[in-house]
């Protein structure tokens, strides 16, 4: 069985890290002699930092570490097995952040009229090179 996706390890650790800065912030700012509205202010943008961080993480804990595979005859997802001529569309977009694009990224895979969206995918391209390959392999046979 070959694994197609997998999530991208290390997020995790990423966003609990500024989480922990977030709460580490808010602390500092709270113990600083300053009016009551820059405080309150600098307490609001770090809890929104902590809030924000909780929810990506959720996400991170959702996604499959497994996320497709291909055993020779279908492609095995969270939501079923699908045949690969099944497959219509695939779409990936990298993460990026100021001007930077890292390898991994979010997958679409349009089957059979559904829209199944995935986050966190290692090598997000060379997983819908691999897709598009097995989609045009599953044609030329037919």
């Amino acid at each position: 069985m070959e694994i197609i996706a997998r999530k991208k390890s290390g997020l995790l650790l990423l966003y609990s890290f500024v989480i922990l800065l977030g709460i580490f912030m808010g602390v500092l700012s709270a113990n600083l002699d300053e009016d009551s509205t820059e405080r309150g202010f600098t307490l609001l943008g770090c809890v929104v930092i902590v809030i924000v961080g909780i929810i990506i993480c959720v996400g991170i804990l959702r996604t499959p570490k497994i996320i497709i595979q291909y055993d020779g005859e279908y492609l095995i997802l969270r939501e079923g097995k699908f045949r690969v001529n099944q497959l219509g569309r695939v779409n990936y977009r990298r993460a990026h952040a100021r001007g930077i694009h890292y390898n991994w990224g979010k997958i679409i895979l349009f089957l059979d009229g559904r829209e199944i969206v995935y986050n966190n995918v290692a090598d997000v391209e060379d997983v819908h090179n691999r897709l598009m390959e097995l989609r045009l392999q599953t044609e030329k046979n037919s």
